[in-house]
C-alpha cells in the first residue's frame, strides 16, 4: 500500500526539500502551506497535493484536513515544518503557529493513521529550544522549547497506537532562500565553518534527510527523541569556542591591527534603552574599532589603542535601533577634539536653527537657554546674540574651558537628573533646553529626561536634533554608526518614550544636517502646545518603510560587503600598477569607514581640512593625517574621498588637483573615479 505523508509548511525551505524526497519514494504527499509554492517544479511532481490554509483559521483547517484524508487516505507520516513569519515579534502568533496549531493538527489526525505499518510524527524545531540565540525573540525560544516537551508527551500518549513522535533541531541552516545572503557575507559564513567541528554549515537537505530517516522503518524503535543536527557545534565547551574565535578576529582586520585588543572599559546592555525590553536582534554587525575621534599625536604612536564593538541591534518591542555596547563616557570624551564650528555648514545651520526655535517657542525677552552637549558653544552663541541668557553643559573639559573663555559659560559635566536639579536651584528654570547631535550619545535616557523635567519651565520646550534612521537607511549613511552614537532614532519609539516619561512630542521635522536628521519639539505632559500632525505623518512613513524590521539593515550590510570587495579590488589593482593612493577626511565616521572596508594598508596618508587633525594619526591604524595641501605637495595619483557626503565641495575646492592629473575616487554609495 502506498504511504501517505502530510507535510505542514512544505512549500519552502526544509519542507520543500522534504516533499521532493518523499515524492521520489513514490509516496502520496499532501502539503499544507499559507501560500502556494512559487517553484514551478513543485507543481509538476506526481502525487503531491497542495492546500493553502491559515493554520490559525481552525474551521478552515479542520475542513482541509478532512478533505486530505478523504482524498488521499489515512496517514503514515505527519511532519511539521511551519514557522511564524510575522514582521516582528508577536508572542501570541508565535505560540499559536508553533504550538497551538501543531497540537490541533495532531489531535485531529491521531486516530486517522494507518492501521498497520510504520506511523511517525516528526516536528522540525531549533537549537533555540535548548540555547539562547540573542537575535531571536523570547517567544521563539519558548515556542521551540515547548515543541521539545510536546514531542515527549505525544511519544508517551500515542505509543500504544504505534505512532512514533520525534523532533529534529537544527542550528544555522543554509536554505535556498538564504544562500545568496551567506554568499555576500562570506566572513560570517567562514566563521560558522570555523567553529563547526564538521567544517561547514547545515543545508536544508541535511535536515530533510534526518526527517526522512525518522519517517522510515529504519527508525522503528526511536520515539520521544530530539535529534540535534548542527555538525557538532553545540558539543563544544565555551573556552574552546573562544580560542577558535580569537584568531579569526585577528585575521578579519589588517596587519596593523593584529595586536589590538578588546577593552574592559565597556559594558553590554541586555535591555532596550528606551523601553527596557529584552526583545533585541542583531541586525548589522560591524568590525570593532578604536574610539573614532581619538586621532593621536606622535608621542602615542607606540600605544596599542583598544577596540570596541559596533554592533547594531533592533528592539522588536518599541523599534529603537541601538548599540548595546556602551563605552565608559570618560574614555570617549576625555580626549574629544571635535568641535561644531569646523563642520561644513553647521554654523550657518544653527544660526537659522536659533531663529526658528525662538519663533516657535516665543521665550521671554531674557529667557534662559540650556544646551546639553554644547561643545564649543556654537549653538548657544546664536541664542546669546538674540539677548537670551545661556548655559552650556559639555563633558569634554578642554572644549568646555575654551567655550567659557569665548563668552559662553559652560559647565564641564555630564547632564543627568542631579545636574538638572542643581541648575534649577542655582539659576532657575529653563525656557528652552536643546540637545543637538548629542541626544543619541546618552545611554541612560530615563535619567537624562528626569533632569530635563526638573529644569524645564512649565511652558518650556525641549528641542533636539538627531540623526534619522530613515535617512541612514535610504542614503546608506553607515559611517554615522560609531561608539558615541548609541541610539539611531525613529519617531515611533521616541513618541512612546516621551509619553512614558511625563513628556509629549508635539512637533517633528526632517532637516538636512548629518545627511538627514530629525528636529523634535517636546513639552511637559499636559503642556499648552497642541500636537502637530507631523508626528503621526512620520510614524506612518516609518511603518511603510519597515524601519522596525531587520530586513532593511540586512540589505544594507549586504550592500556594504559588495562595495567593499569592489573597492579593495580597485585599489589593489592601482597599487599593483605602482599608483599612490591617499584618503580625504579624518572625522569620527572615517574611522568606521577605514575599519569596515579594511583600507589602512592601501592608503599612504590622509588629508583633512580641520587644523586640529593635522600631524596626528588615525585611531588604531596610525595613518598620518596632513593638511589638504599635501595632495599638491605629495601628488598622490588617486585620493579616496572617505568623507563621501562632502565629495562635491571637496572636488570643487580642488579642481587644480584634477587639472594636474590627479583623480578622486568616490567610494560610496557607488564607486566612481573623477
Amino acid at each position: 500500500m502506498k504511504k501517505h505523508s502530510l507535510v505542514v509548511g512544505g512549500t519552502r525551505g526544509i519542507g520543500r526539500i522534504l516533499v521532493k524526497k518523499l515524492a521520489q519514494e513514490c509516496q502520496t504527499v499532501s502539503v499544507i502551506g499559507r501560500r502556494a509554492p512559487s517553484e514551478t517544479d513543485l507543481h509538476n511532481i506526481a502525487n503531491v497535493y497542495y492546500s493553502v490554509v491559515d493554520l490559525l483559521d481552525q474551521e478552515h483547517l479542520s475542513q482541509i484536513l478532512a478533505d486530505i484524508i478523504s482524498q488521499n487516505g489515512k496517514l503514515s507520516n505527519l511532519v511539521f515544518c511551519q514557522r511564524y513569519k510575522g514582521e516582528k515579534d508577536d508572542w501570541t502568533k508565535q505560540i499559536e503557529i508553533s504550538l497551538t496549531a501543531t497540537k490541533n493538527v495532531i489531535d485531529s489526525l491521531k486516530n486517522l493513521f494507518i492501521d498497520e505499518g510504520e506511523k511517525s510524527i516528526v516536528i522540525v524545531s531549533s537549537a533555540a529550544g535548548h540555547f539562547i540565540a540573542e537575535e531571536q525573540p523570547l517567544s521563539y525560544h519558548v515556542a521551540k522549547a515547548g515543541i521539545n516537551q510536546m514531542v515527549r508527551f505525544y511519544a508517551v500518549t500515542l505509543g500504544d497506537q504505534g505512532i512514533r513522535v520525534n523532533c529534529v533541531s537544527s542550528g544555522a541552516v543554509i536554505k535556498e532562500e538564504s544562500r545568496e545572503f551567506y554568499h555576500q557575507n562570506e566572513e560570517l559564513h567562514s566563521l560558522y565553518k570555523k567553529i563547526t567541528p564538521l567544517g561547514r554549515m547545515a543545508t536544508s537537505e541535511d535536515i530533510a534527510n534526518v526527517v526522512e530517516f525518522l519517517c522510515s522503518s529504519k527508525a522503528s524503535f526511536i520515539t520521544g527523541q530530539n535529534i540535534v543536527v548542527d555538525g557538532g557545534i553545540s558539543l563544544q565547551w565555551h573556552e574552546s569556542l573562544a580560542r577558535q574565535l580569537t584568531p579569526l578576529n585577528n585575521l578579519s582586520v589588517s596587519t596593523k591591527r593584529k595586536e589590538q585588543k578588546m577593552s574592559k572599559s565597556i559594558f553590554r546592555r541586555d535591555t532596550c534603552r528606551l523601553c527596557g525590553s529584552h526583545e533585541l536582534q542583531l541586525v548589522l554587525p560591524f568590525v570593532p574599532t578604536p574610539v573614532g575621534d581619538d586621532y593621536i599625536a606622535s608621542d602615542r604612536l607606540n600605544e596599542i589603542q583598544d577596540v570596541y564593538p559596533i554592533d547594531l541591534f533592533l528592539c522588536h518591542n518599541c523599534g529603537l535601533v541601538q548599540l548595546l555596547d556602551v563605552i565608559d563616557p570618560e574614555v570617549l570624551y576625555k580626549n574629544f577634539i571635535y568641535t561644531t564650528s569646523v563642520s561644513l555648514g553647521l554654523v550657518e545651520h544653527f544660526q537659522k536653527y536659533a531663529e526658528d526655535v525662538i519663533q516657535w517657542v516665543c521665550p521671554p525677552s531674557e529667557g534662559f537657554v540650556v544646551d546639553v552637549g554644547s561643545n564649543d558653544g556654537t549653538v548657544l552663541r546664536c541664542f546669546q546674540k538674540k539677548g537670551l541668557r545661556v548655559l552650556g553643559i559639555e563633558p569634554a573639559v578642554e572644549i568646555a574651558r575654551k567655550a567659557t573663555e569665548s563668552g559662553v559659560e559652560t559647565l564641564p559635566l555630564f547632564f543627568n537628573s542631579a545636574v538638572g536639579l542643581q541648575i534649577r536651584e542655582e539659576r532657575g528654570v529653563a525656557n528652552i533646553i536643546t540637545s543637538n547631535n548629542t541626544f543619541a550619545n546618552i545611554d541612560n535616557l530615563t535619567d537624562m529626561f528626569a533632569g530635563v523635567r526638573e529644569l524645564l519651565a512649565p511652558d518650556g520646550v525641549f528641542v533636539f536634533e538627531t540623526g534619522y534612521i530613515v535617512d541612514l537607511l535610504q542614503k546608506g549613511i553607515f559611517d554615522y554608526i560609531y561608539h558615541e552614537h548609541l541610539s539611531y532614532f525613529s519617531v515611533k519609539p521616541l513618541e512612546s518614550f516621551f509619553r512614558q516619561n511625563g513628556m509629549e512630542l508635539i512637533n517633528i521635522e526632517r532637516v538636512s544636517p548629518k545627511g538627514g536628521s530629525l528636529r523634535g519639539f517636546v513639552q511637559l505632559a499636559g503642556g499648552s502646545h497642541p500636537v502637530s500632525p507631523s508626528v503621526k505623518k512620520l510614524i506612518e512613513l516609518e511603518t511603510s518603510l519597515g524601519v522596525d524590521r531587520a530586513e532593511p539593515f540586512i540589505a544594507l550590510g549586504a550592500r556594504i560587503s559588495e562595495i567593499k570587495q569592489q573597492l579593495i579590488a580597485l585599489l589593489n589593482n592601482l597599487k599593483a600598477q605602482g599608483k599612490t593612493i591617499a584618503g580625504y577626511g579624518a572625522s569620527v565616521g572615517v574611522t568606521t569607514f577605514l575599519y569596515l572596508f579594511e583600507l589602512s594598508d592601501l592608503l599612504s596618508f590622509i588629508v583633512d581640512d580641520n587644523p586640529a587633525k593635522h600631524n596626528r594619526f588615525t585611531p588604531g591604524d596610525h595613518i598620518p593625517v596632513l593638511p589638504s595641501s599635501a595632495i599638491y605637495d605629495r601628488k598622490p595619483d588617486y585620493v579616496v574621498i572617505l568623507a563621501w557626503r562632502y565629495s562635491e565641495p571637496i572636488m570643487n575646492r580642488h579642481q587644480a588637483y584634477i587639472e594636474g592629473g590627479g583623480h578622486f575616487i568616490l567610494p560610496w554609495p557607488e564607486i566612481q573615479i573623477k
